[in-house]
């Protein structure tokens, strides 16, 4: 997400094979919505964003991410018979994340 926007900021899912494998290492429950908010978790995914971010100019990079509670799917729409994004149907369902993502402090 960054289109005509002053960042870039992404939209996340969770691989429910690598959020189980976690989830199993770490104790915790393997209810994916539940995992979204976990905080353990989310330190992973940040570290994970850095790594990423390094290997860009920091015009390119993450500043603001947020996970799903679900993910995307082809019977949702959200993802072509592929497996391609749909960003406009993407960037409708999820507006209100985004929105927040560019407003909040």
């Amino acid at each position: 997400v960054g289109d005509n926007r002053p960042y870039l900021a992404a939209l996340l899912t969770i691989d429910a094979d690598a959020a189980a494998e976690w989830a199993s290492h770490q104790g915790r429950s393997l209810d994916l919505e539940a995992l979204t908010e976990d905080h353990d978790l989310r330190a992973e995914l940040s570290k994970a964003i850095e790594r990423v971010n390094v290997t860009h100019s920091h015009a390119e990079g993450i500043r603001r991410w947020r996970v799903l509670p679900r993910d995307l799917t082809v019977s949702g729409g959200e993802l072509t018979p592929t497996l391609k994004v749909k960003r406009n149907v993407v960037m409708e369902r999820w507006a209100d994340v985004i929105d927040e993502m560019y407003t909040a402090p």
